[in-house]
């Protein structure tokens, strides 16, 4: 019927909305107070709303008596508000479609589904809708009868029936054939009862009013059930006064009133209140007033409720079978894990006893069936036994519950158990083992927590390992190509000179100078890789001698004048005119100066470049500095190019001759001189890079 109204009857939701909004009456619909629904009504529906879903008898039936596997419960938490949802989905257009097609008041709003197909006489889709509801009815009245039936045969006939003298004397042998009738029975009264209060007092009212008074009276359940199975502090006292006080306040607020209003009883109550008092009126309980029936009745009686529950919790003491149900529902999980070995009580009976009152008021067909699943579930033949162990006890129970109710099946298996309390000794052993259990589960936390740890670290070294294997594959093509490069030359020039021996002495002199300079740089390559281990593993061992800085940086500039003519490029010194002394390998700090100004030659600018070297003596150290004017390096690269293979590259040069190896290992030279290798620069202003070392006065 929504596809017909949606997509029939209108041209979907987008039209049938953007009509409905052209009507003031409806466009107010949209908004709480447009419609008259305020928001403490909304509110109050959205909590007995879920109250209700809960615990409902057909509710709870359904999700707790019936649910034969825990695991049902994670399905039904989504497969159900997407039933909800689905469901919903056509009520606004259908009701939005009615109101627009009919006259106000001229059709009953329930009834759309009936006659807005009959007002365009699609008199066969009515009928199949008539058909569907009514099958919705029939099931919802069929499982909720059958639910309270249950309710009624288990909590309060059976009870009964357990203690008279047909059933405990024996002279009925076979329960179940009359616990199924007196269920039968108790479907005719519930239905009976319903009907006769339709008649009397619900034909009035809409089945929304009526239905909200009934979920305001299952919400009472509310605060017990969850109070009981998040809070130990709960007692049984309380939750049977929070229920006798709750559900006094309810009748008081919601069914008394309708009862007044239909004549049955006295309306001075609702006009004048209880005995003549004004702030026990029904609908303005204390004077509240503003409220529609619904939201004032379920304030009042669930405030009641769960002020008496934690009251009365507080000022009476669990007995000991509640401080285990307690434990029980609270910790469940604790449970749930393992078998609890720790029973106050040991309980045995006979096997046949057991058969017997299976046999008695489950009938023989259904406790054969329990029975052969028992033995297939623990692998055992009951035949072979006469006393049956605990577990088979709480296992016939557990069925024997489903039958007659949790309170009932108690009471009959109490009847052939024999009961003896735990002596000491086992109790002692019991807790022996618990602390055994105890101290393993912390060992295992403890190791846990350092395997965790461990994990952590593994981890983060593997990282580093990727970092570093990515690093060194980088270097492995940057040496292979820097080898290539000139290893090529070396045997183009050779091969040339191999073939041509008449060629010209001024290109032969050439091409050998190139081919000393390529040699040249594959032993420098090849030194530096060598270095590499020996400096950063720290196995070699350096003659450390007095030398003289002034000696050092003016011997290793003395090496670049050539280089520095032929690139155009000027050189500027700063020294100190007196000597500084520090404590050093001379090669080894020759080795960083001659990279340093290298890298300075070659990252200068090309049109006029610049070096300058300067050293100067600040704070005890001798401090020398290497200043280009090239394109700089960028912040976010300059603690980079210090790392192992590691090369900045620039779009207007492209990658850097070179090894990536030559700044790291300058680095660690001077760290081994106790020293500091740093670098300032900014992109497009030249490069500084600064030596600082202790040195030694004179």
């Amino acid at each position: 019927i929504g596809l017909y109204v949606t997509y029939g009857i209108y041209g979907g939701f987008g039209d049938i909305f953007s009509k409905a909004m052209e009507h003031t009456d409806l466009r107010k619909l949209i908004s709480l107070p447009g419609s008259g629904v305020t928001a403490a009504s909304w509110l109050t529906s959205l909590v007995l709303s879920m109250s209700a879903i809960l615990f409902l008898p057909r509710q709870f039936h359904i999700a707790v008596v019936e649910n034969t596997n825990p695991r049902f419960v994670e399905k039904a938490a989504w497969l159900f508000p997407l039933y909800l949802f689905l469901i919903n989905i056509f009520v606004i257009p259908i009701a939005f479609g009615g109101k627009m097609l009919f006259k106000e008041g001229s059709i009953a709003a329930g009834t759309y589904v009936l006659n807005l197909p009959l007002h365009f006489d699609q008199n066969l889709l009515a009928m199949f809708v008539f058909i569907g509801g009514f099958a919705a009815a029939t099931s919802m009245v069929i499982v909720s009868v059958i639910a309270l039936s249950i309710m009624i045969s288990n909590n309060i006939v059976t009870p009964i029936l357990l203690k008279s003298s047909v059933i405990k004397d024996g002279i009925v042998s076979d329960v179940s054939y009359r616990l199924l009738w007196m269920r039968r029975i108790g479907i005719m009264v519930v239905l009976l009862m319903a009907y006769g209060y339709y008649e009397a007092v619900a034909k009035d009212y809409s089945l929304i009013s009526i239905g909200m008074i009934s979920f305001t009276a299952v919400a009472q359940f509310a605060p017990v059930v969850i109070g009981g199975l998040y809070w130990k502090r709960a007692t049984k006292p309380a939750a049977i006064a929070a229920l006798i006080i709750g559900s006094c306040l309810w009748f008081y607020t919601l069914p008394l009133t309708t009862l007044c209003e239909r004549g049955i009883i006295s309306q001075t109550i609702i006009e004048n209140g209880l005995w003549g008092f004004n702030f026990l009126k029904p609908d303005a309980l204390f004077g509240l007033e503003g409220y529609d029936r619904i939201t004032h009745g379920a304030f009042w009686s669930l405030l009641f409720n769960v002020f008496t529950f934690i009251t009365v919790s507080l000022n009476t003491k669990p007995t000991s079978l509640e401080v285990t149900q307690a434990d029980l529902f609270v910790d469940i999980y604790k449970y749930t894990k393992g078998k609890n070995d720790l029973e106050v009580m040991k309980r045995e009976a006979k096997i046949d006893d057991v058969k017997k009152l299976l046999y008695r008021f489950l009938g023989e067909i259904r406790a054969q069936e329990i029975l052969v699943s028992y033995e297939k579930l623990n692998k055992l033949s009951l035949n072979q036994t006469v006393t049956a162990s605990a577990d088979l006890i709480n296992y016939a129970e557990t069925h024997l519950t489903g039958a007659l109710g949790a309170a009932s099946a108690k009471a009959v298996i109490s009847s052939i158990v024999k009961e003896e309390p735990i002596s000491l000794e086992e109790i002692m052993d019991i807790l022996d083992q618990t602390q055994e259990i105890v101290s393993y589960s912390k060992a295992l936390e403890i190791k846990s927590e350092e395997l965790e740890a461990t994990t952590r670290q593994l981890k983060s070294a593997n990282e580093k390992l990727k970092e570093l294997d990515l690093l060194k594959a980088d270097f492995i093509t940057t040496v292979t190509h820097e080898l290539r490069t000139p290893i090529t030359s070396i045997k183009a020039l050779s091969k040339i000179l191999a073939d041509n021996p008449q060629i010209g002495t001024d290109k032969r002199e050439k091409y050998l100078h190139i081919i000393v300079n390529e040699s040249e740089r594959i032993a420098r390559m090849i030194n530096q890789v060598l270095d590499l281990e020996k400096i950063d593993t720290l196995n070699e061992k350096w003659e450390m001698t007095d030398v003289n800085l002034n000696e050092v940086i003016e011997q290793t500039l003395s090496g670049f004048e050539q280089t520095l003519l032929e690139k155009g490029i000027e050189l500027k010194t700063n020294l100190i005119n007196k000597e500084i002394i520090v404590e050093g390998n001379k090669d080894r700090l020759i080795q960083v100066i001659v990279n340093l100004v290298s890298n300075a030659i070659k990252f200068c600018s090309k049109e006029q470049g610049i070096i300058k070297v300067e050293l100067q003596n600040i704070n005890d150290f001798a401090v020398i500095k290497i200043t280009d004017n090239g394109f700089g390096i960028e912040k976010k690269n300059q603690s980079l190019i210090f790392e192992k293979f590691t090369q900045v590259n620039d779009d207007s040069l492209g990658k850097p001759k070179g090894s990536g190896l030559g700044l790291f290992i300058c680095r660690r030279i001077i760290q081994r001189h106790n020293g500091f290798l740093t670098l300032e620069s900014e992109s497009g202003k030249g490069a500084e890079f600064k030596i600082e070392l202790p040195y030694i006065y004179e």
